[in-house]
């Protein structure tokens, strides 16, 4: 009688512990599920720097260069006192093809800086990236000439 007891005390020890870890893995799998949405929010707004096809400007960076050339204007302080060199504008294609958080990473003058700025931030013209197959948001910079 005492084996027989033993036998039953032992198996529903084993099934208790059974449904407490199914409990326990069933809240827990409702959290990795929250954790995995959260992640792949995360995923679609991560910015990549080098992905599969980088974003590029519809018509190339001939076209680009081009609005440029054509929409820049020179500070007239700027002009009026020699300042010429590259502003460096640093920005997002967005997955749409729009820029945004355009920063200079390397200005001359606060006025060409923010003339840079106003230039790139109209150009808006964009293919977006690619990353596995998917359109993706890209980090890009680009030189913006000033030169009497």
């Amino acid at each position: 009688m005492n084996i027989k007891y033993v036998v039953f005390i032992t198996l529903a020890f084993v099934v208790i512990v059974g449904f407490m870890n199914l409990n326990v893995g069933g809240s827990n799998s409702k959290a990795t599920q929250e954790k995995t949405d959260k992640t792949k929010k995360n995923e679609d707004q991560t910015i990549y720097t080098i992905p599969e096809k980088p974003a590029e400007p519809i018509g190339g960076l001939q076209a680009l260069s081009q609005y440029i050339t054509k929409n820049l204007r020179y500070p007239e302080l700027a002009r009026r006192t020699g300042i010429e060199g590259r502003v460096f504008v640093e920005f997002v294609v967005e997955k749409n093809g729009s820029v945004s958080q355009l920063k200079v990473i390397k200005g001359i003058d606060k006025a060409c800086d923010r003339e840079a700025l106003r230039v790139i931030g109209g150009f808006t013209k964009w293919q977006p990236g690619k990353h596995q197959g998917k359109t993706v948001r890209v980090r890009r910079s680009f030189p913006v000439l000033f030169k009497l």
